[in-house]
């Protein structure tokens, strides 16, 4: 089930934090069906074509960490209820400074899981449509999209006689009808893993991601990319000084080198 991907992992022991973070780590066998990509054969994902991969980049002193994924403690009450507890932070204070945050960070986990369920049916994009995809009713892209936590039964339900379409007019009829509605998230299952993104650098597929959250390959792509990097990746983290704590002390030296 694609809404399960990266769920299927073992939650671990609450009291062993080192078995509790591999369950978001991935392996040899989780990467093995991932290679550049192509640009533009993903559904609505950057069209940018593969840049050069740099190498051996001198890295700035201020560069900022390089996380092998996202931050999945958002999803997990019970290490968030530990760190609270650890900086000895209220609960109703934790939630406004981090609330933002987390928030915007879901949003972008969705739309990434989003092109991921899709782009899992890559044969069928190649061999029935265009880079865009197939054209499907939009019952069929309701069930697509709920499994990556957005509701799109509204924009589905207010066009009932829409002919069959690809995914991007399906995504566009969902902003049309009162914006992005997400899944309540109680009945939405995120990866417990990384999903493949673009490299905002060289624009092949990674897991990667900076401080910030945006997906870089590695510590060269991130470090080629930091002078027009630099000042959103700063602003946000000064906007979100806790949540970046926060996000260090979960993989603590399961940094990318």
């Amino acid at each position: 089930d694609d809404g399960d991907d990266g769920d299927d992992g073992d939650d671990g022991d609450d009291g062993d934090e080192t078995a509790l973070l591999g369950t978001y780590l991935r392996s040899e066998d989780d990467d093995k069906d991932v290679g550049d990509g192509v640009a533009g054969q993903v559904p609505a994902t950057n069209p940018k074509p593969l840049m050069a991969k740099p190498k051996n980049i001198r890295k700035p002193g201020d560069l900022p960490l390089l996380y092998p994924g996202p931050p999945f403690w958002m999803n997990d009450p019970n290490y968030l209820n530990k760190v609270t507890q650890q900086l000895r932070v209220p609960h109703h204070l934790m939630d406004l400074l981090v609330g933002n945050y987390t928030q915007q960070r879901d949003m972008d986990n969705r739309h990434a899981h989003l092109l991921h369920v899709y782009a899992k049916h890559k044969a069928t994009l190649v061999s029935q449509g265009t880079a865009e995809g197939p054209k499907w009713a939009l019952v069929e892209h309701v069930k697509m999209f709920r499994k990556a936590g957005w509701d799109l039964s509204f924009a589905a339900a207010a066009n009932a006689d829409h002919p069959p379409c690809t995914f991007t007019t399906a995504y566009h009829l969902m902003r049309d009808c009162g914006g992005l509605k997400m899944v309540d998230p109680m009945k939405y299952k995120p990866p417990k893993k990384s999903i493949p993104r673009h490299c905002d650098h060289c624009n092949r597929y990674c897991f990667n991601e900076c401080e910030c959250g945006e997906a870089f390959c590695d510590r060269d792509c991130q470090a080629a990319a930091w002078k027009d990097h630099r000042h959103i990746c700063e602003t946000v983290k000064d906007n979100n000084e806790l949540a970046f704590t926060i996000t260090k002390m979960f993989w603590g030296d399961r940094v990318v080198k």
